[in-house]
């Protein structure tokens, strides 16, 4: 069994500021490897849900109790493995909007989430579980990882984002939209989103091509990657996707919202692409 870790010990970089830390890979690494630890009890985890679904009704499929009771059982896995780590630091799920577990400490949180469980009950191979670690409100670590295909995307701030350890960047912006592809997350299933429906139209007269599939974290580490050149999303969850923001951060994305304004975790319609095209996709979504 392993040791509880003191956190306090391995962030004891002198800082000119007490009520903050320097934070460094050097730092960090410590918690990536329990992130990581966790994403792969996680991963497990999923895996037996995958060849297991066969055994759930058409009904019972359609039914969202499902799919949090899903979420809920994936989840636990992480926070097993965090709250044992770190039983100071407050943990926060997005399958449990009343509260987070652990500790009440602000100043170290977690957010972790299942992005696309209801892909992962149709056996459809885009889902992903996240976890990113955000020290008094920012996010320092995030991981990524898609069980089915095996690929795990890991940002450390101001140290760039990485794809099974190799180094992803935004792709290089076109000059006009009708050579992009765009990924477009509605959440319709969960909030019957007409608005966010009623883009597909005027998007796609400007576009090469919308993408509809079914993960925000997995849509933004695309576009970390070059996938896509934008990610436009409704009604979304911070602790969804907390960690694969900072990862298409990292790569070289921008967030705002539909006004142009810098997103924060409480901004919920988000448009994410290259610094270089903002203006034109902002133009797209007027």
């Amino acid at each position: 069994m392993h040791n509880r870790l003191s956190f306090n010990r391995i962030i004891a970089t002198p800082s000119l500021n007490k009520l903050s830390y320097f934070m460094t890979s050097l730092t960090l690494a410590p918690l990536l490897n329990i992130a990581q630890r966790a994403m792969l009890s996680a991963g497990k985890k999923v895996f037996f849900l995958r060849n297991n679904v066969d055994s759930f009704s058409p009904i019972q499929k359609a039914d969202p109790i499902l799919a949090l009771e899903l979420s809920k059982i994936i989840e636990k896995e992480i926070i097993n493995e965090l709250a044992y780590s770190f039983p100071d630091h407050k943990i926060n799920v997005a399958s449990d909007s009343s509260g987070a577990y652990s500790s009440e400490n602000n100043e170290h949180q977690w957010h972790i989430g299942i992005s696309g469980i209801d892909n992962l009950i149709h056996s459809f191979p885009f889902y992903a579980v996240s976890i990113a670690y955000c020290f008094n409100g920012k996010t320092q670590l995030g991981i990524v990882y898609n069980p089915a295909t095996e690929e795990s995307y890991v940002a450390m701030r101001q140290e760039g984002a990485t794809l099974n350890d190799k180094r992803i960047r935004v792709a290089k912006p076109n000059e006009l939209l009708a050579n992009s592809f765009i990924s477009l997350n509605t959440n319709y299933c969960h909030t019957k989103n007409e608005d966010a429906l009623a883009l597909i139209p005027k998007l796609s007269k400007q576009v090469k091509d919308i993408r509809m599939l079914g993960s925000e974290a997995l849509d933004l580490c695309l576009l970390a990657e070059g996938c896509v050149a934008a990610f436009i999303g409704h009604s979304l969850n911070y602790t969804q996707i907390a960690a694969a923001q900072l990862i298409a951060t990292e790569a070289g994305a921008i967030f705002v919202d539909f006004n142009g304004a810098d997103a924060d975790q409480y901004t919920q319609n988000i448009l994410a692409c290259s610094p270089k095209q903002l203006k034109l996709f902002l133009k797209s979504l007027a």
